[in-house]
């Protein structure tokens, strides 16, 4: 067995796709790698998720559309619309205020059937912004359609130890869409940090001539944390917090080293720490809102380094889901109105775990194969697979509380 793991030990790949019942006659020339057969990384499906949000648009596509029929549909290019705008004072009235770049390309999206806030912006980003935006709770408010947010007043769930924490909403409705795209073996290859899937990575195909992808349609409720912008910067930039992060980093990439295949960055110190709240937080929601922990789910929205998209946008989406037309009993929202309860909770239950001072101490970056994690086990932050986003990686607890081993470059001092 252990030399079967050496490379080119077993040979190279003879394109045999079993899935599909048949053999690439090219194969791929790699060579095989062992892998038990009733082991848990055989097949890693990659899927496509969105939370379905209600459009608005924009005052340029209102423009566009209302003058698509009689004007602007038989424009081929940004060229011509340039001269038409010039020769023609009634195009130049209508689009007074565009410029001829956002007047074409907003043309261009109407022109493919997609919305142009789609097109420009990353699937998390657009949620964000619609979660962040909702109206607080008030008497006589009837949720209608498939998506229907509303903010926790402050008073409610004010306190001292959560001043990070700058607005709580509660989704009293919401339709998750999700695609089975392909899938991959040996390493999962999740979306990305924004939710986009990662278009340079060899995926098996489910099908020979696949004109469809298999599609599932969820409706369920939610709980989304907005946190304060200055004070996660502010948090971010202390020393402590900087070199919890390098080590953090280090162990990565001597991990990543150690895995020469893989596509994981590291997101920096923002993803980690809400990511590793979010866990704490569903495990301890979960004990009073009705569901099974491992039926709760999470969305992570943070910037990630070298990315300008979601600059600024910290929040956490912890969320339920049925395949039933109804989707669920509202129990999650319920819960959530007592969330100030619930977080201190969750901070409570990350300050210690019961494999300390093992647990605490993990993360260091003299590690020989390193680590993806730092302050995280199965006896503190890791929870079901199928609810983490990440595949239980990027975890720290040090990040959000003080702990044994790692006081100090914590988020909340509890």
């Amino acid at each position: 067995m252990r030399e079967a793991t050496h490379v080119n030990a077993l040979g190279n790949c003879n394109g045999s796709r079993p899935w599909l019942g048949d053999t690439d006659e090219k194969g791929c020339g790699d060579p095989n790698r062992l892998l038990v057969r009733t082991a848990s990384n055989a097949y890693f499906p990659q899927v496509m998720s969105v939370i379905s949000i209600p459009d608005s648009m924009s005052k340029v596509e209102e423009v566009v559309l209302a003058n698509w029929d009689g004007l602007l549909k038989k424009i081929p290019s940004i060229e011509k619309l340039r001269e038409l705008r010039d020769l023609m004072d009634d195009i130049k009235q209508r689009l007074d205020g565009f410029t001829d770049e956002e007047v074409f390309f907003t043309m261009e999206a109407v022109r493919s059937g997609v919305s142009p806030n789609a097109l420009a912006k990353p699937v998390k980003e657009v949620e964000f912004e619609k979660l962040a935006k909702a109206r607080l709770e008030a008497v006589g408010d009837e949720p209608e359609g498939d998506f229907y947010a509303r903010e926790l007043p402050k008073a409610k769930w004010a306190d001292p130890h959560l001043d990070s924490i700058e607005k709580i909403v509660l989704v009293h409705k919401l339709r998750e869409v999700a695609a089975l795209i392909g899938f991959t073996r040996f390493e999962p290859i999740t979306a990305d940090a924004q939710g986009e899937l990662e278009i340079n990575v060899e995926r098996a195909a489910i099908g020979k001539r696949l004109n469809f992808l298999p599609v599932s349609e969820n409706r369920g409720e939610g709980l989304f944390i907005k946190f304060d912008k200055e004070k996660i910067e502010s948090w971010v930039a202390s020393p402590k917090v900087q070199a919890r992060v390098l080590e953090l980093e280090q162990s990565f990439n001597a991990w990543r080293e150690n895995h020469p295949g893989t596509k994981a960055v590291f997101p920096g110190a923002p993803f980690i720490m809400l990511h590793t709240l979010s866990h704490l937080l569903i495990s301890a929601i979960s004990l009073e809102c009705g569901y099974p922990l491992s039926s709760l789910r999470e969305r992570i929205y943070s910037p990630i380094p070298g990315d300008a998209a979601m600059a600024g946008n910290y929040g956490i989406l912890i969320f339920t889901s049925s395949s039933g037309s109804e989707g669920t009993l509202g129990s999650l929202v319920h819960a959530s109105r007592n969330i100030r309860k619930h977080v201190l909770r969750a901070l409570q239950l990350g300050t210690l775990c019961s494999n300390d001072p093992v647990c605490s101490s993990n993360g260091s970056s003299d590690h020989e194969f390193g680590k993806i994690s730092g302050c995280a086990c199965h006896g503190c932050v890791f929870i079901a697979e199928t609810s983490c986003e990440r595949f239980n990686e990027f975890l720290d607890r040090a990040l959000v509380v003080p702990t044994i081993e790692q006081p100090g470059c914590e988020l909340f001092a509890v």
